[in-house]
C-alpha cells in the first residue's frame, strides 16, 4: 500500500480510503471495530489507545479488514490470539503495514520484532 499510495501511515492511508476513524469508549477489552454504515467503513478506536503507540497496530488490524474483507459487513473485534482466519489475516496485514511504516521513518528494516511493538504496539508472543 506504501507504494500505492505514497505511505504506510495506516490513520493517513483511512482518510485516503475514505474510511471514518472515530474514537469512542469501547469499554475495556474492545479496542477497535469496523462496522460498515450505508456500505461504508467506519473504524472506531477506543479512547484508551489515544496516548498509545498500540493505536497504530489497532487501526492498521482495523484497515486490514476494510482492505480484505470489504465484502463482510460486520464488525471484528481485536483478539490477541484469535482463532478466527479474517482475524489472523487483519494481523498479519497489520504486521506488515508496520513493517512499510517503519522503513518509511527509518529507512531501514527493524532488527527485531521488539523495535515494531515499541513504536507501533505490535503484540509480540512469548
Amino acid at each position: 500500500m506504501r507504494y500505492r499510495y505514497g505511505t504506510a501511515d495506516p490513520f493517513a492511508l483511512a482518510d485516503i480510503l475514505d474510511v471514518t476513524v472515530k474514537w469512542s469508549d469501547l469499554g475495556d477489552e474492545l479496542l477497535g471495530k469496523t462496522q460498515y454504515i450505508l456500505s461504508r467503513p467506519f473504524v472506531l478506536l477506543n479512547n484508551c489507545l489515544r496516548d498509545s503507540e498500540q493505536k497504530y497496530f489497532i487501526m492498521a488490524h482495523e484497515l486490514g479488514h476494510v482492505v480484505l474483507h470489504a465484502d463482510v459487513a460486520e464488525y471484528y473485534k481485536i483478539a490477541r490470539n484469535g482463532d478466527n482466519k479474517a482475524e489472523y489475516e487483519a494481523d498479519r496485514f497489520a504486521i506488515h503495514l508496520l513493517t512499510l511504516l517503519y522503513v518509511e521513518e527509518n529507512h531501514d528494516l527493524p532488527d527485531t520484532v521488539y523495535e515494531l511493538a515499541h513504536s507501533y504496539g505490535v503484540p509480540v508472543l512469548d
